[in-house]
């Protein structure tokens, strides 16, 4: 059995730039560096694999997974990375065997102390085709972002620093037909004007150049930013406020309001919550980006991969807690989107929770669940998901561990095909490193 079959076949170009950014990341010596490998193996079952409201087909079959991570957090080089691959198989055929390649990868290199630093990113991983189509195999795409360039920053005299970063980024979907290439210039000034208060001027521009330029048209994208930002013992905030643009090379340009204000409160050093409000105008390919690199931005599995540009006004709220016995998370989503010329305007909201509990050295569980509503205004279309879940893991090592799962699922939309009701489950023994997306671990069964 092989891993990549030849249906399964990552996209060549950008498995290069993946590895490319592991091996500069171990070009220095791996000494100091923690490296931890993982393997696993799980059997799923699914009573409507294919969520059909009708002719439900129940299937089973076993998951393999191999996996893996390194960490440099010392010297003038750091690096996070990790990967994993995943082989699942369905037993009665209903779908093709598949195989989903994950990486996310952050390379630090100060070339410079405080003056220049090379940063690269890599997140592999997988998407929606259509962001309010079923979780299927058939639906889902390999995406890939590569992100490279220097962050360059001049102490103009005490207390004033002045920054530039430029930037090429490298975006592919593999059934979408939106692979991009973005090239930009970030620049900045901020100043101290009292010991827990930073005010300054961001500003930037990037130029969007797709690969099929005769389905997507090209853009030039600038904003230019008023920046606050602060702290206190407890507490963080930021704002920014001012104006971006769109400039097409064809179609019509854009204009407008952007900004975003930002709060993180920490009730103790083990709990914290913060909210985000932003309107901004973008693309699908920057929004995928900034969940990758900060999830808490939002879901990016919301927006409609596409080519178009739109408005994205968005309101985040998480809270999160990790202690010796509890790790929670739960967050809310509001986001409203209004594309230029694609007919997918929609509003979103979603409401989901994550919690933990260890009940001694050995043994811990959980539950889970998520409510996601679409309304798509240009289709009069309305859906709900409901996922609900739990899972419980035993540790027979401090790297050896079997774990198990059940889930619901659950969607209602006013297109009566789209209907389905689920019933899943999960068991499996890992062994090392666990990735976050295995499901081998007890994580919800779906994808997204």
């Amino acid at each position: 059995m092989s891993w990549l079959g030849s249906d399964d076949q990552v996209n060549i170009r950008q498995l290069k730039l993946a590895i490319g950014v592991c091996l500069l990341g171990g070009s220095t010596s791996l000494a100091a560096a923690i490296f931890e490998p993982g393997v696993g193996l799980g059997w799923q079952y699914s009573d409507n694999v294919a969520l059909t409201p009708d002719d439900e087909e129940v299937d089973h079959g076993a998951v393999g997974y191999l996996g893996g991570s390194l960490i440099e957090e010392g010297g003038p080089l750091t690096y996070n990375a990790s990967g994993t691959v995943t082989r699942q198989l369905y037993a009665n055929s209903t779908f093709d065997n598949q195989n989903y390649f994950n990486l996310n990868a952050r390379v630090r290199w100060e070339q410079v102390e405080n003056r220049l630093n090379w940063l690269a990113d890599n997140f592999f991983t997988q998407t929606p085709i259509n962001s309010i189509g079923r979780d299927v195999p058939t639906n889902i795409q390999n995406t890939n972002v590569f992100s490279f360039g220097p962050d360059i920053a001049f102490p103009l005299s005490s207390g004033h620093r002045f920054r530039i970063n430029p930037f090429f980024r490298d975006y592919y979907y593999e059934d979408t037909d939106t692979d991009n290439q973005q090239y930009g210039l970030d620049a900045g000034w901020s100043y101290p004007l009292y010991p827990t208060m930073r005010v300054g001027i961001d500003g930037g521009i990037t130029d969007v150049n797709y690969d099929q330029d005769d389905l997507n048209d090209d853009y030039t994208r600038s904003q230019l930013r008023a920046v606050v930002s602060g702290s206190r013992p407890r507490s963080e905030y930021g704002v920014d406020l001012g104006t971006s643009r769109i400039s097409r090379d064809k179609g019509n340009d854009q204009s407008g309001f952007g900004g975003a204000l930002s709060y993180l409160y920490r009730f103790t050093g083990h709990s914290s919550v913060s909210a985000r409000v932003a309107t901004d105008l973008t693309d699908s390919s920057q929004t995928f980006f900034d969940s990758e690199v900060n999830p808490d931005d939002g879901n990016s599995n919301n927006v409609q991969t596409s080519g178009d540009t739109f408005r994205n006004n968005v309101f985040t709220l998480v809270y999160t807690r990790d202690d010796d016995t509890f790790d929670t998370r739960i967050w809310g989503e509001l986001r409203k989107l209004n594309y230029d010329d694609a007919p997918l305007d929609r509003d979103v909201q979603e409401l989901g929770a994550d919690l933990d509990y260890r009940v001694n050295a050995y043994l811990s569980s959980g539950l889970f669940g998520s409510y996601i509503r679409y309304k798509e205004t240009d289709q009069n279309r309305t859906d709900k998901r409901y996922v609900l879940g739990g899972r419980v893991s035993y540790n027979f090592s401090r790297k050896l561990a079997a774990n198990a799962s059940i889930q619901y699922r659950k969607r209602d939309s006013t297109v009566a095909l789209d209907n389905y009701n689920e019933f899943s489950a999960l068991v499996g023994i890992v062994y090392g490193f666990v990735g976050r997306t295995t499901g081998l671990v007890g994580d919800s069964v779906s994808r997204y």
